[in-house]
């Protein structure tokens, strides 16, 4: 897919786990998830294309993030259908 646009969610985990322990990582997770499916779900709506990417190299991607950050969910997005 040739994308217009390409989303990161990215979420402090070590916070997270400070706050809620071992389960931290996992609400990570499920939070980027609902937020990645509420995004997708909006993009085919307004009549994008939109793609989650799973093939993509998460260090590349962390490095370009604040230390605290790490990428979870990434996708992209195209104005055409």
């Amino acid at each position: 897919m040739d994308a217009n646009l390409c989303f990161v969610i990215a979420s402090d985990i070590n916070k997270s786990q400070e706050k809620y322990g071992l389960r931290g990582y996992r609400f990570c997770l499920l939070e980027a998830g609902h937020i990645a499916q509420n995004m997708l779900h909006l993009a085919n709506i307004m009549g994008w294309k939109s793609s989650p990417i799973g093939g993509l190299r998460d260090e590349v991607i962390n490095n370009k993030l604040t230390n605290e950050f790490k990428a979870l969910v990434h996708f992209a997005v195209d104005q055409a259908r």
